[in-house]
This record gives C-alpha cells, structure tokens and sequence, in this order.
C-alpha cells in the first residue's frame, strides 16, 4: 500500500546495545524528513526507543517466532518499509509478508557469511569499518542495491572532566544466560569500584534490566543524548568493545580501557584496535584465564566467555587480579589527555546517522513508495 507519507516500520536485533542505538539515532532524522515512523522490538532494543515519538512501538518480548510472524503479516497493509538493524530473522519475516525491507548492517566485516535476507532486500546499508568495501566489491554480483555509509558518530569535544563512565552496554545476547550477564556486570563493577580512587565518582550505565538486578544507585539506563553528554563530562572511560562504544570512544576522544569481550564479535573488535594502534588499554579473558579464539563459533566463543566468567567469578585469588590489572591499566589510562581510537574517524568518517537517513529517503523517492494523488 502506498500511503500520502511513508510509513516505516523500524525494528532492532535483541544483541547488545549496537543495533537499538543505531535506530534511536537515525529515528529522529527519518521523522524530520517526514517519513512517519513506528517500532516493532524485543526486550532491551526497546530502552533507547521509550523516550523517542514514535506513532506506535510494538513489543514482542517473549512472542514465539510464530506470534511475531503473525503481526508481521497483520501490519503488512500498514507499512511500506520494513527498517531493520541487523535483525536479519525479522527482515525474512517481513519479506514473507510482502513488505519491502531495508537493513543496516554495521557488521558487514565480521559475517562469516552474509545472511539469505540481504540478498532479498530493498536496500543494504553497510557501515565502513575495516574489509567492508573489499567484501562488497567481491559479493557485488549477490547484492541488491547497496550503500556505504560512515559510523553512527558526531564528533564532539569533552566539555569538562568531572567523573569516570563504566559502561557495560552490549551484554544481552540469545546466546548465553541472563544469569551470566549479571555475574559479569557485577564482577566488573566491583573491579573498577576496586581500582579507581575513592575520590573519583563512577558513573555506571547498562540495559534496565541488568540495571534492576544489580540494585546500585549508580548503575542507570541512559538516553541516546543522555548518553553523549556523559561521554562529554569524563575523564577517561571503561567499556565493553562494542562498535558503538568503540565510535564513542574516538568521536569524543575519551581514553578508554576496553574490558574483556563479552562475545566473539568484540574479541575480534578488541584484536582490531590494537592491530591497528587505536586501542589505549584493554583487558582479555586470556590475560586472567585461558585463551579465547574469537574466530571460532559463536557458539564456542560464548561457552568459552562463560567458563571464563565463571572461573574468575568464583575465585577470589582471580579476583583479586582482575582488579589489579584494572587498577594498573586505569592509573596508566588517567594520564593520557587522548584516545588512540580517534584515529578511526580519518579513516571512516563519521555523521552516520545522516547518512543513512539520507540514504533511505532518496531509495524511498525513487521507488515511489510517496502517494502522487
């Protein structure tokens, strides 16, 4: 159905934070441009959602894939567009159903393959980052029509260095136990507390129901800006080496301690950093326990994330050295004024958000999806 304003349904993949903060960024700009735009997600891809204006947000938190399929295919007279960040099982729904999709995908370098909805989208929106226009350039003939555009970052400047942020964005995956991203929230919780001076305040972000179950003042669900003007007020930074975190990291040139990676796609991330000189300190599983591989599978990486955790977890002498590593890489971190990450931008850009709004309304226009009555 074509309707007098396009009407896009967005949606998020339920793995770490990447993915719903890529959509809570570009939402905005969609709506500027007139589209009218609703969100259909699960569990914590709907924290960075709550706060924007959405016409409608559908939850589908605990829905079995049968339930999802049938609202997708209720909606399917209601949406021109499906807009996906890397939910690629829900890009194959709303492609049964009929509606054209579009998905962005920050991880075109890492697939080991590129996933069947792809290759029946609408539009295929690839982030740069190392590789990824090699690989397009290889799988050109297997793609629709495709676009490059920058990281979802706004370079800005620190305004004033008032406290520490923790952030342990990026931890919520199908692939392990929630139970296992609480021991390991609280396992680096209790080791940056232990490492940084008492004078120092900490601010700690994560999803809300991590933030629920570890039951601290400090730990909070922030906004997408609440999020910038924090990263605008530290001194230095300890996060998970998500990408999104990586980009923040570097637009705003925060030093920043990179902690052991809570899946394979940020071990890989992590390796990346310091192959490349963008990395200040970091922190690896194999540094306190065993070595990971993060090339293996998914699967195996989490398991082996999962021993690891629970090792240490359950042992005060590792304990008490992850929290010594922590203390000695953070008074290394505090006395550096920038981060290497920033010099990610020269080769990336960085306005990604733009980009993409940019890219979906002119893919709109041309395929006509705006009533002409």
């Amino acid at each position: 159905m074509i309707h007098s304003k396009p009407r896009l349904l967005l949606n998020a993949e339920p793995f770490g934070f990447g993915p719903a903060a890529a959509i809570a960024s570009f939402a905005p700009l969609l709506q500027e441009s007139g589209m009218q735009i609703s969100f259909i997600g699960e569990e914590h891809t709907l924290d960075l959602q709550k706060n924007l204006t959405y016409e409608a947000i559908y939850d589908t938190t605990d829905m079995s894939s049968s339930d999802k399929r049938n609202l997708i295919n209720k909606l399917s007279s209601e949406y021109d567009l499906f807009v996906t960040a890397m939910d690629f099982n829900m890009a194959e729904m709303a492609e049964e159903a009929g509606i054209k999709t579009i998905i962005y995908d920050a991880l075109t370098w890492y697939w080991p393959d590129l996933h069947p909805a792809i290759k029946n989208a609408d539009l295929y929106i690839a982030q740069r980052f190392y590789g990824v226009e090699e690989r397009l350039a290889e799988a050109n003939a297997d793609f629709p029509a495709y676009r490059l555009v920058p990281p979802i970052v706004t370079v800005g400047k620190r305004t004033e260095k008032r406290h520490i942020l923790l952030n342990m964005g990026g931890l919520q995956n199908p692939y392990w136990d929630f139970k296992d991203t609480i021991a390991y929230a609280r396992l680096m919780l209790d080791a940056v507390t232990a490492a940084i001076p008492e004078n120092e305040t900490l601010v700690v972000t994560t999803s809300s129901k991590i933030a629920k179950h570890l039951n601290d003042t400090r730990v909070v669900t922030l906004s997408r800006q609440s999020m910038i003007d924090t990263l605008k007020k530290s001194k230095y930074a300890v996060m998970t080496p998500g990408l999104g975190n990586i980009y923040d990291a570097a637009s705003f040139d925060v030093p920043t301690l990179w902690l052991p990676p809570a899946n394979d796609s940020q071990g890989r991330q992590a390796k990346l950093l310091m192959e490349n000189s963008c990395c200040d300190e970091s922190i690896d599983w194999g540094g306190l326990t065993e070595q990971i591989d993060y090339k293996a599978s998914q699967t195996t990486v989490l398991q082996e994330i999962t021993h690891a955790l629970q090792s240490i977890a359950g042992n005060e002498t590792l304990k008490r050295k992850l929290s010594a590593v922590a203390a000695e890489k953070l008074h290394s971190l505090s006395t550096r004024k920038d981060s290497k990450a920033k010099n990610l931008l020269p080769l990336f850009g960085s306005n990604g958000a733009s980009g993409i709004c940019e890219a979906i309304v002119e893919h709109v226009r041309s395929k006509t999806y705006v009533s002409t009555k």
